[in-house]
């Protein structure tokens, strides 16, 4: 689906990405687009306790938690 210069994929049986460890039809590959950098969506996400690990072009990263 796009959204002008965005867009989403869904995955069905056809066009399986193994960027997850169990990939499964209707998955969707999500980027967003924002205002800052990582870190300042990283830090923002931890502050919430909402630690989130993602897949970026160099593998898979994971947000900091504080405690």
């Amino acid at each position: 689906m796009r959204f002008g210069d965005r867009e989403i994929n869904l995955r069905g049986e056809d066009n399986l990405i193994a960027r997850t460890p169990h990939p499964i039809p209707g998955i969707v590959d999500l980027c967003l687009v924002g205002d800052g950098t990582i870190d300042e969506v990283r830090e923002h996400l931890a502050s919430r306790a909402l630690p989130v690990p993602f897949t970026v072009m160099a593998g898979v990263q994971e947000s900091h938690e504080t405690s």
